[in-house]
């Protein structure tokens, strides 16, 4: 179903739009990254030279949080919602239809599996609440245990109109938001030194710095919703500043992994700042490549190649343990199926009230990675 406002066409029954959508691209590339994380690059051992580039599943969890709260950001910076009971109302109603059928869905098939092969869970009160509900401070998902992360956004998605109301200001549009950045970030070295608590910190507290590198994109372009290239060399130079810092972020993950809690994390924080700052400057572009509207189909299908690639692996199929070659391709099938069935019937019913999301933005991004 196309969204109201939106240029799409479809391409095996998925949705994609038919001008540039960098974000959609960014997330099919770290989706595939995410099943090759799982196969091959965790478990290659690590040379100096392979420490720039594998880049690791923690690294890829950040992105999506970015992508994430930029996206909402978006949505809320320009009128997509409003700040008042029924447009959060709305937001909500919105982002749980995105997210919850397909995490409802997967959990499901993953307990009905591993029932089926003796390990049935322990189905009570507590784990609906933890395991259906997401009800947890500090998140661990039995069925599909790659789904902590989709705890943390659902949470994220509760408090987001608030934390974007305290920034909305016209004297301060950018300092604001950067000191609730700076504050956010300093929560898991607190929790840290005061808790003792882990700096690889599977909370909502813990990554909220995260989800605000996103909303800081909106804030850096104030006026029109969307920008054109000045010169190409823009783009060049957007795509060089996340080049460097990604790959520097990734070889303090692998060569100075107490570096990379200390300061690499925020390195991935710019390196998806350009790349969507790179989005707001090329939303206007038409693109009628064969590439863009493949990669465009995988980014629609990047949640579904995230769920089902964790249920693969939590069944621990022979065929798919440890090997990308048939992980990806399977994952991509069972995320199609899904889209099909589950997601893109979800999004009719967020869309049957109210107008769609703005051209510029697609839906959000919730896919992330264990």
């Amino acid at each position: 179903m196309s969204k109201p406002g939106v240029k799409s066409e479809r391409l095996a029954g998925i949705v994609i739009p038919t001008e540039l959508d960098v974000s959609l691209l960014l997330r099919g590339l770290t989706a595939i990254g995410v099943v090759w994380w799982h196969t091959i690059g965790g478990y290659t051992p690590m040379t100096a030279s392979r420490a720039f580039y594998y880049v690791p599943g923690r690294i890829t969890v950040f992105i999506f949080f970015i992508i994430s709260g930029y996206l909402i950001g978006y949505g809320f910076e320009h009128g997509r919602y409003r700040f008042d009971r029924l447009g959060i109302a709305h937001f909500w109603r919105n982002r749980f239809l995105r997210v919850y059928p397909l995490f409802f869905t997967v959990t499901v098939v993953g307990a009905l599996v591993a029932s089926a092969r003796g390990h049935a869970p322990a189905v009570s009160l507590e784990w609906v609440a933890t395991q259906l509900l997401m009800a947890q401070w500090w998140h661990n998902y039995d069925p599909i245990g790659v789904f902590w992360t989709l705890g943390i956004e659902m949470q994220f998605y509760l408090i987001a109109p608030l934390l974007l109301i305290v920034q909305q200001t016209k004297r301060f549009r950018l300092l604001v938001p950067l000191a609730v950045y700076a504050a956010l970030a300093a929560v898991p070295f607190v929790a840290s030194a005061v808790f003792g608590a882990s700096l690889d910190n599977r909370t909502l507290v813990g990554t909220l710095s995260h989800f605000q590198a996103g909303f800081l994109v909106n804030r850096i372009f104030a006026g029109p919703a969307r920008g054109r290239l000045s010169h190409p060399a823009e783009a060049v130079a957007w795509l060089v500043v996340a080049a460097a810092s990604l790959s520097v972020a990734t070889w303090f993950y692998h060569a100075r992994r107490e570096f990379f809690w200390n300061a690499g994390a925020g390195l991935v924080d710019v390196a998806g700042i350009a790349v969507l700052l790179l989005h707001s400057r090329t939303a206007y572009l038409t693109v009628s490549s064969k590439w863009f509207k493949v990669g465009a189909a995988i980014g629609a299908l990047s949640y579904g190649v995230y769920a089902w690639h964790g249920f693969l692996l939590q069944a621990t199929f022979s065929n798919f343990w440890l090997n990308f070659w048939w992980l990806l391709p399977a994952s991509l099938a069972l995320a199609w199926i899904s889209y099909l069935l589950v997601e893109l019937p979800a999004s009719r019913l967020k869309y049957r009230h109210g107008a769609g999301e703005p051209s510029a933005v697609g839906t959000t991004a919730v896919v992330s990675v264990g």
